[in-house]
């Protein structure tokens, strides 16, 4: 299995019962580098010391601590619990521009929602950010026209063609179960030839499709699990990390988690 399988053991005793004799063989050596982060501001840290990954970095603790003596949680109410005071994450041009200056790009950001996901690229192009080069937008247009060439134009002015298609050539794209076919696809193939650069992604991206990322950014580290807003598990996360440096294609893999 080409994946992340936390109960192996376990997987495996169940085989015993049905297949008889089975015996598990883990491999935990991932052939490209996947190098931890944390994004604090615009501070891009390395979240472990010297690429141990049983030390964090006291460069990240001290700077946190600092910026945590400013940013007392509060309700509002005098009481606790709420958004810390005086701080705001990035905004996710921000995070970009910042990923694009180290050369992390291209990045798949994940975002649990359908709505926040197409929310993200309407900020971005609101803001005017541009990902690509004329020639490279050009190509891109070439490519959607081609790809949508059999929908009828009304249908087109309903999907909201001309904002999708105006955030491909910058370079941007959402990806979700949301999308019809023709348009996932569509965003698929342009990130794999480098002509999208930035997606913002639900869980559909952190499974069975082998994209060219060379980082993946985890917005939160909670989402809602059908019943109630739960933080991630450590095979989620693993999974979701794992898109960024792909095999054949990256010499190193970068995880970028929002402070």
């Amino acid at each position: 299995l080409s994946a992340t399988v936390s109960n192996a053991e376990e997987f495996a005793d169940w085989l015993v019962t049905v297949r008889g004799d089975t015996r598990v063989i883990v491999d935990e050596h991932r052939p490209v580098p996947l190098w931890q982060h944390m994004l604090v501001g615009t501070r891009l840290f390395d979240l472990f010391r010297d690429g141990s990954t049983k030390e964090v970095d006291p460069a990240l603790v001290r700077f946190v601590r600092e910026r945590e003596r400013y940013t007392q949680p509060s309700n509002g109410r005098g009481g606790r619990g709420g958004r810390p005071r005086g701080w705001r994450p990035p905004s996710r041009v921000d995070v970009l521009d910042r990923l694009d200056r180290e050369g992390l790009l291209p990045a798949i950001t994940f975002i649990f929602s359908r709505a926040g996901c197409d929310a993200a690229v309407r900020q971005c192009l609101d803001a005017g950010l541009r990902l690509n080069g004329p020639d490279e937008a050009a190509e891109v247009r070439e490519i959607a026209e081609e790809r949508t060439a059999g929908l009828a134009a009304e249908d087109l002015d309903v999907l909201g063609y001309f904002e999708w298609l105006d955030g491909l050539q910058r370079g941007l794209a959402a990806h979700h179960a949301g999308l019809i076919p023709t348009f996932k696809e569509t965003v698929e193939e342009l990130f794999v030839r480098g002509l999208v650069k930035a997606v913002f992604a639900t869980e559909t991206l952190a499974l069975g499709i082998n994209m060219p990322a060379r980082s993946v950014v985890l917005e939160r580290l909670v989402k809602f699990n059908g019943e109630t807003h739960a933080d991630i598990t450590p095979g989620e996360y693993t999974q979701l990390t794992g898109r960024a440096g792909r095999r054949g294609i990256d010499v190193e893999g970068h995880a970028v988690v929002l402070w």
